[in-house]
């Protein structure tokens, strides 16, 4: 089930509550850039385009 709290899923919010202050703040100011402008970033956005490497195969999905 996808239970969100405040906007996040469960998991990131408890992740997100385990950083310190300066580390959410940073974390934020970087999900809310992604979130404005999600193109990846050789098309002027900020997103990462998902590849593959050897531990996890992501590109496609």
């Amino acid at each position: 089930m996808n239970d969100l709290v405040g906007g996040y899923l469960q998991a990131a919010a408890d992740d997100l509550g385990k950083l310190d202050r300066s580390q959410q703040i940073h974390v934020l100011k970087a999900v809310k850039n992604v979130a404005q402008n999600p193109l990846p970033n050789y098309e002027g956005g900020y997103g990462e385009p998902l590849s593959n490497q050897s531990t996890s195969k992501l590109a496609g999905y």
